[in-house]
């Protein structure tokens, strides 16, 4: 009788002593599904925003972000400081984000000067409002890949209107928005240039997100008078 008993209440003892190393396991493993703990995590904000202050953006505090929310944090945890600061210094530069691709650059009309051009004198100054749209692109570690895009149209082969920009980012943390400023690059005449080839332009305002910080921006298209052209470079 004594062995059944004790037989009885040692397997007890192992059945509670996988009970509880199972209970103990299941909440660690709820409570902590990240690679930082809370300390680490923290230190890491401090020094992505550190990075970000350094080159000019400031926290967005009129959307502040949750850096409790699990796909955020997930997001800050898989940054890459080093590649953050590599993406920074670039987007801060003279030339600002470059890789753009060479496929949407600008291409030599087709179209004749005016003395040779098959369109009648009378007419190429009359001709009807065109609506264009040019598109650059570019990629790096920390925006993934992107493009950007602005609508323009051009009256009489002359006169540059702004329609709206757009710029698109496969990474969830980084946004862009328009802002209400733009300026035009007029085509002035260039006597090394025929009159279909030399480029006009225009610089757009807008204001870049990424991971709770804001810097404002500028996109800058070239193109000339039959729309053909790209958006050269992305910059603070």
């Amino acid at each position: 009788m004594k062995r059944f008993v004790l037989g009885f209440g040692l397997i007890a003892l192992l059945l509670s002593s996988c009970s509880k190393e199972e209970q103990e396991a299941a909440p660690k493993n709820l409570q902590h599904p990240y690679q930082l703990t809370e300390d680490s995590y923290q230190a890491k904000i401090v020094q992505m925003e550190t990075l970000f202050h350094q080159y000019g953006f400031v926290n967005d505090l009129e959307d502040p972000y949750d850096y409790n929310d699990p796909k955020n944090r997930k997001a800050i945890e898989e940054l890459d400081l080093k590649e953050l600061k590599l993406f920074l210094e670039e987007f801060s530069s003279e030339e600002g984000l470059k890789n753009l691709d060479e496929a949407g650059s600008i291409e030599k009309s087709k179209q004749y000067a005016r003395e040779h051009n098959p369109i009648p004198s009378q007419d190429i100054l009359n001709r009807a409002v065109n609506s264009y749209n040019v598109t650059g692109s570019h990629s790096s570690a920390i925006i993934g890949s992107s493009t950007s895009s602005i609508n323009f149209s051009i009256k009489d082969n002359e006169t540059i209107t702004f329609i709206s920009a757009n710029a698109n980012y496969n990474n969830n943390n980084v946004h862009f928005e328009q802002v209400n400023g733009h300026h035009i690059i007029p085509f002035y005449p260039n006597a090394g240039q025929d009159y279909y080839d030399h480029k006009g332009g225009i610089n757009v305002d807008c204001k870049v997100k990424a991971y709770g910080q804001t810097a404002t921006a500028t996109m800058y298209a070239r193109f000339n008078r039959n729309g053909s052209g790209s958006v050269e470079s992305f910059r603070t």
